[in-house]
Parts: C-alpha cells; structure tokens; sequence
C-alpha cells in the first residue's frame, strides 16, 4: 500500500500509478489521490503504437 501512495503522490498521472490504483480498490482499500492517466490494455504494451 505504501508504494501505491507514494506512486499516486509524485506520478498521478502515470500509468503505472492507475493500475496500481485498481489494484488496490479490489483489494478494498481507499486510496485518497484517484488516477489521471489511464490504464493501459497488455495488449497495448506489447505492440506499442
């Protein structure tokens, strides 16, 4: 949980911060800082573009 705040602290915006985020709400907890970026598909990481 800590590094999910401190993720949501300095990169809002970062993808990685949004999947951690979803992460963490299914797990049932409440992080304070909801993401600006959006969670990217294993599909779009793989074939960039």
């Amino acid at each position: 949980m800590r590094n999910g705040a401190v993720l949501g602290f300095n990169y809002p915006g970062s993808p990685w911060y949004a999947e951690a985020y979803a992460l963490l709400t299914e797990e049932g907890a409440r992080p304070e800082t909801a993401p600006t970026g959006q969670r990217e598909s294993w599909l779009r990481r793989i074939i960039p573009g």
